[in-house]
């Protein structure tokens, strides 16, 4: 079995809670935690049994330093943390930024979302790593392994292009969500029942392909519907404006299927 150097988290937000508990459940070498958020520190640490560390005994410490933190912190603790083995974990930050900190930089980014009140099953998840050395490619994989993930490897760029798949087939489309729930309650309709739809609709995203399961009025061109919807909206321009626009290009992206 590969032996792994001792692990220390740094940040204690819904990634870093859910990652931290995927190591200790799988026996992985975790011992430390640190945030600048204490209190959320000292939650998850006794959560995990792992000690939350103060800001100086965390820099001290030697091994694998994984920075779940907001993007745009990475760097400046990357800049804190220089000549240590560092490993950040977003879909959009290039490995550079570690890199020029330190020679042991690596990636590993789990495609899910992540929320501290609910712990993820990692088994499945996708996990796309990028490392500056063999041996710590081998480490990371190692670990996503351990926690039931299916490791990727993958370049800066291959990542950033996943995150932004990412973010229209879960930010966008859960945007999306919220504004059908917004008008079921306008409408003095309970938003339940929009579930059997939205199990459906992604289901059969996953089955048929997103593509070969869209239905409605913009798959359709059905313009007569289309025009009463937009005349339900003509009181809320911001919503009109988002339903036309992603009207339009349903219907363009239909058409020019049609056409090749």
């Amino acid at each position: 079995m590969l032996q792994l150097p001792n692990i220390y988290i740094a940040g204690s937000g819904n990634l870093a809670w859910n990652l931290t508990r995927a190591f200790v459940c799988n026996n992985l070498p975790v011992k430390g935690i640190w945030s600048l958020n204490t209190n959320s520190a000292s939650e998850l640490a006794q959560l995990t049994n792992i000690p939350a560390l103060t800001q100086s005994d965390f820099f001290n410490k030697d091994g694998l330093f994984f920075l779940c933190v907001n993007d745009s912190s990475i760097e400046t603790l990357a800049q804190q943390l220089s000549s240590k083995i560092l490993i950040h974990c977003a879909g959009s930050v290039s490995l550079n930024v570690l890199l020029n900190h330190t020679q042991y930089a690596a990636v590993f980014y789990p495609l899910q979302t992540f929320n501290k009140n609910k712990a993820v099953n990692f088994k499945d998840i996708p996990v796309f790593i990028e490392a500056s050395h063999e041996g710590l490619q081998n480490q990371l994989t190692f670990m996503a392994k351990k926690i039931g993930s299916k490791p990727y490897t993958v370049n800066s760029e291959q990542r950033l292009g996943i995150h932004l798949a990412a973010v229209f087939a879960n930010n966008f489309s859960n945007y999306m969500i919220t504004l059908a729930q917004q008008i079921t309650k306008k409408n003095n309709i309970n938003t339940n029942v929009l579930v059997p739809l939205l199990l459906e609709t992604f289901q059969n995203a996953i089955e048929l392909g997103a593509e070969h399961a869209q239905t409605g009025p913009a798959m359709r061109n059905d313009q007569i519907t289309i025009r009463k919807h937009l005349e339900i909206l003509k009181d809320n321009p911001e919503l009109k404006k988002i339903y036309s626009f992603v009207t339009e290009s349903i219907i363009e992206f239909y058409k020019n299927e049609q056409k090749s």
